[in-house]
């Protein structure tokens, strides 16, 4: 539900209000808050370390990357 919830939310935005916000939202979502959710999820459940954890701000390092690359236990 946190991983579907801000689309349905930016779709509504998109429709009722200004592009520009819209893509706001989405850019927001796509760059802080979906990295920092996959991130504090698999710390949760211990498949990475905390000094991992804390690089979810960095554009493009590995927290960017782990829908892909822990796919088995963010989604199953």
């Amino acid at each position: 539900m946190l991983l579907l919830f801000p689309l349905g939310v930016n779709y509504f935005v998109l429709e009722f209000s200004s592009e520009f916000l819209a893509i706001s939202f989405l850019l927001f979502y796509l760059f802080l808050y979906r990295p920092f959710i996959d991130s504090s999820r698999l710390f949760e459940i211990g498949e990475i370390t905390e000094d991992e954890f804390q690089n979810w701000l960095i554009p493009f390092a590995k927290p960017f990357w782990y829908p892909v690359t822990h796919f088995r236990a963010l989604f199953f």
